[in-house]
């Protein structure tokens, strides 16, 4: 997992290339102009814009993935993710759903918490447990934000 600022002038240093590629890109654009729904960077890099809701961590499921690498994106709001750096438990996940190459996990263990703010990143690499748009905050639940979701493969960080 990597946290980083846009905001910084350092925020692709020690990235991987097509990391630091992606981030350059999204921190040359108008994020808050970008139109709800599915981009395609490229053929195989997909951004996901969405506006949602904080939701109660304990109301959530924490996800991981296989083969992809998230970078997520706040554009708009705030937002807290549940993190953990320990392998999934298979006996507390759900079966993997190869089409969104997701699988979600009821319990884990070592939470930490993250608190993004606009312009924030977190990048999870494969099998890296995340909750996102969770509400700590009082009066945070139903508050609305907008982030974005780049769905890197992995197979791409070999390349450059």
């Amino acid at each position: 997992m990597i946290i980083g600022d846009l905001t910084r002038i350092d925020y692709a240093q020690n990235l991987p290339p097509i990391l630091a590629k992606i981030c350059d890109y999204l921190n040359s654009i108008d994020l808050n102009a970008l139109e709800i729904g599915k981009h395609y960077l490229t053929e195989e890099i997909v951004i996901n814009v969405d506006e949602t809701q904080l939701t109660p961590p304990q109301d959530k499921k924490a996800e991981f993935h296989h083969n992809n690498i998230d970078i997520q994106v706040l554009i708009d709001g705030e937002e807290w993710i549940e993190y953990s750096a320990e392998m999934p438990d298979a006996e507390q996940c759900t079966p993997y759903n190869v089409e969104f190459d997701c699988q979600f996990i009821h319990k884990f263990s070592n939470k930490n918490i993250i608190k993004l703010q606009p312009k924030m990143f977190v990048i999870f690499f494969p099998y890296e447990i995340h909750k996102p748009c969770c509400s700590y905050e009082v009066n945070s639940d139903n508050k609305a934000l907008k982030k974005l979701v780049v769905k890197v493969p992995t197979n791409l960080l070999n390349e450059e």
